[in-house]
């Protein structure tokens, strides 16, 4: 019964993180700043590069009017993952459980070692949710969990996100909607991180629950002032300086942007417009896709 009513939580918990995914937070509508978005021409096509918010609260809009018109004019929307497909969902939320959750006759007590599962418990106490409910979840999904269910708590919301945003009105006027990588992918990619990797993602995840909300209205200022030097040293910095998180932040940030790239320089080879909304922290830095595109097309942050 006890392994049982963990496998619910772990089935609640995938619906949650589905729709919802990674945070990266801000908006603006001061027109005095620049904005964090970027227009890339080249030869054929071109792209705007829009910082995303997976999940925010209701005052994020409206957004800045340029922001809307670069949309409107735009031929085709460009998502990390098409969270608002019934269809995609359902394949995420299989894949997730496949992949997010132990077999019944394992849990995550068996896989950490004895200091982190203090960290864990601890953490869940502070969330107010008891360990039973997340003894069946692997240690990358529960990293992914914690951070979303702080910010739930706070008042953020996967309704509210910037991706459902587009992705509604996109629905709404017919323009098409494209995946530059597909919720499923990135569940693969998650759970192929081995076993210490996890344990070291989570580890850092449960360090930094003091200051998530603090941390993440510092990223919503930044993203305000269109500020890219701020948000790469508030997003990527501690992956990218710290050795023991290297090889991590080359898989879920450096190989992922340069396949982000590859794969916009094929839009970008047609007379189309995009609209492309990726996480803010993939956009900024010397291997984010600013800097990527810039050294083949003409890029201008708006």
């Amino acid at each position: 019964m006890k392994q049982r009513f963990a496998r619910i939580g772990c089935t609640v918990l995938a619906g949650m993180v589905l729709s919802g995914a990674v945070l990266a937070q801000g908006a603006s509508t001061n027109k005095q700043h620049s904005l964090f978005l970027w227009k890339v021409t080249a030869a054929k096509g071109t792209a705007y590069l829009l910082g995303s918010i997976h999940a925010a609260k209701p005052d994020l809009y409206p957004l800045n009017p340029q922001i809307e018109q670069a949309f409107a004019t735009s031929d085709v929307l460009v998502v990390e993952a098409n969270v608002g497909d019934a269809q995609n969902l359902l394949g995420m939320l299989g894949q997730t459980m496949a992949q997010g959750m132990y077999p019944s006759d394992d849990n995550i007590e068996k896989h950490l070692a004895p200091a982190t599962m203090t960290m864990l418990t601890n953490a869940l106490d502070k969330l107010g949710l008891p360990l039973t409910f997340f003894e069946s979840c692997r240690p990358w999904f529960l990293a992914m969990t914690i951070p979303m269910l702080q910010l739930q708590q706070a008042g953020f919301t996967a309704e509210n996100g910037l991706d459902m945003h587009f992705i509604t009105e996109a629905n709404a006027t017919q323009k098409p909607i494209l995946e530059l990588e597909g919720g499923e992918a990135q569940i693969q990619l998650m759970s192929g991180l081995s076993s210490q990797e996890q344990e070291l993602l989570l580890e850092s995840t449960i360090e930094q629950m003091d200051t998530t909300i603090a941390d993440v209205e510092k990223v919503i200022a930044a993203w305000r002032r269109g500020d890219a030097a701020a948000i790469d040293k508030l997003m990527n910095h501690q992956l990218q300086e710290e050795p023991k998180f290297k090889p991590i932040f080359k898989k879920l940030i450096e190989d992922r942007n340069r396949g982000m790239a590859e794969k916009l320089a094929g839009y970008l080879n047609t007379s189309k417009t995009y609209f492309v909304v990726v996480g803010a922290g993939h956009l900024v830095g010397q291997d984010g896709l600013v800097h990527l595109l810039a050294q083949k097309y003409k890029v201008m942050q708006m």
